[in-house]
């Protein structure tokens, strides 16, 4: 495309040639400025001294022959379109000139104003092209260098799926998300729907057991002239825990208000049983056939109170007498008793550490939750069995949080309690410090023992978790505060006991 003024450097020793070309632009009546050099080196520097829209090359200069002298202007100036005019007339010379990078080969002997002319706007044309496409081109593998990095970098798996469901790229959020290396997954199927829209949940079971809930969304695309989906899985299991987490606080919450308001008034209506039964027992005392039925009654009303104190023990909001203690005077103490409390069939084993171990809690709600625990242990060894009751110091650490989704990092008293009943599956564990759930049947309990354990726990600021495996039996995990001045402790010391996984 003939542009208004066209500056060109033309690198020719022969003064009967500069006059050639200078007549030929001329006689075509272009407006094309001409610049001229006798050697290749004072043409580098003319053309570094002011640039040019094109030059014109004799292939025999003083200092320079054959090819050489295009590698040489295309080497320092990329950008200029370079014609070789030479008195050669060499095909293979001519396709050696082209090759190295000049935009056309024109012989002095055959040239004419319009051939020259037309060669002249065609290589700056081509050159001008050229150079678009070379910035295009890189921009193109910039911005795929980048994006490769925000994908490789993202922390959500990122995977791309062709149309027969293989996965042809991945990056390493993706191979943590799925527990295997890239190896074993390019090339091989995906696994799940390529349908686009709403999100999908899935989980991803791990070769260690452990399971991670992930959000699966996936988005159609090209990717290297073919057709595939992106897919990206972010873990939400942290988010699915603390959701769980949240619905059940606001349950335990509500239920607390809701026992709360019921007890007290149950209470009222049961005092009212117990004194005018207590009356009717002693108006009675020489009627013997009524003596049994007001007994029933007051036993029955006397069950009532005991269950109405256990609702208000769920129910109250602040722990009882709170005092600093060594946590191994109580636990001594229940150890004394669980023999009796477990009955001949069932062993007691207990592993308490020689240093001691300073709360600030209720010792008798903690006896209590123990007592509750172990009543628990004995239903689940109807055979028999054992019961390990092992204490130590346990540091929470922040791995801790992340597993579990809450936690306070410090040191901790740590109380395990481990049968080896019957054990109980993953859905039943997870319900297992719920109010009112029970796995005994309808006669078998009121489902409060638990309930009231996780609340007296947390409301010393502490942690309970249940560990167990249907048939492997059961582990219950209770994590007290030390006090400050009993945290200055060199190593904590390891439990004899690994939790049930």
């Amino acid at each position: 495309m003939p542009q208004d003024s066209i500056e060109i450097l033309l690198i020719e020793d022969n003064p009967g040639d500069v006059r050639l070309v200078q007549e030929m632009l001329r006689e075509d009546g272009s407006a094309c400025r001409l610049r001229t050099c006798s050697s290749l080196a004072a043409g580098v520097a003319e053309l570094e001294r002011q640039m040019a829209d094109l030059a014109l090359l004799d292939l025999g200069l003083p200092d320079s022959r054959g090819v050489d002298g295009i590698a040489i202007l295309v080497e320092h100036f990329p950008e200029l379109p370079v014609v070789v005019l030479t008195g050669i007339d060499d095909h293979d010379l001519g396709f050696a000139a082209v090759h190295v990078g000049a935009q056309d080969f024109l012989s002095k002997d055959e040239v004419t104003a319009p051939v020259l002319l037309r060669s002249i706007n065609y290589a700056i044309e081509r050159q001008r092209l050229k150079s678009e496409l070379q910035r295009a081109t890189c921009n193109l593998q910039l911005s795929e260098n980048r994006l490769r990095q925000l994908i490789e970098e993202n922390s959500d798996g990122m995977l791309i799926v062709n149309t027969a469901g293989l996965v042809r790229f991945i990056n390493p959020a993706a191979e943590a998300l799925l527990d295997r290396r890239r190896e074993e997954i390019l090339d091989q199927p995906f696994g799940y729907s390529l349908d686009s829209g709403a999100p999908a949940e899935i989980t991803i079971a791990h070769r260690s057991g452990r399971e991670v809930i992930c959000e699966l969304r996936r988005v159609p695309t090209e990717w290297h002239g073919e057709q595939v989906v992106l897919a990206s899985l972010r873990d939400i299991s942290g988010r699915r825990l603390l959701e769980n987490q949240l619905r059940y606080a606001q349950k335990m919450e509500a239920l607390g208000n809701l026992t709360r308001g019921i007890a007290h008034d149950f209470n009222n209506v049961l005092a009212a049983i117990i004194g005018y039964g207590s009356v009717l027992e002693m108006k009675t005392g020489d009627q013997p056939e009524l003596q049994g039925s007001i007994r029933q009654i007051l036993a029955a009303a006397d069950r009532a109170s005991t269950l109405t104190r256990a609702l208000l023990s769920f129910a109250r909001n602040q722990p009882g007498e709170m005092r600093q203690f060594d946590l191994l005077e109580p636990l001594s103490r229940v150890g004394q008793i669980l023999p009796s409390l477990l009955g001949g069939t069932i062993g007691l084993v207990l592993q308490l550490p020689a240093e001691a171990l300073f709360v600030e809690a209720d010792s008798a709600q903690i006896e209590e939750v123990l007592f509750n625990l172990a009543v628990n242990a004995r239903q689940a060894m109807p055979e028999g069995g054992t019961l390990t009751l092992t204490a130590g110091r346990h540091e929470l650490t922040a791995a801790f949080r992340q597993c579990h989704g809450f936690g306070k990092p410090g040191h901790y008293a740590r109380v395990a309690l481990t049968d080896t009943g019957v054990g109980m599956p993953p859905e039943t564990c997870e319900k297992i410090f719920e109010p009112f759930f029970t796995t005994r049947g309808a006669d078998g309990g009121n489902g409060l023992g638990l309930a009231i354990a996780y609340g007296t726990i947390k409301q010393h600021h502490g942690y309970i978790l249940c560990y167990s495996t249907l048939g492997a039996g059961t582990t219950f995990e209770i994590l007290l505060p030390l006090c400050k001045a009993t945290t200055k402790w060199m190593e904590p010391q390891q439990p004899g006991h690994t939790p049930v996984a």
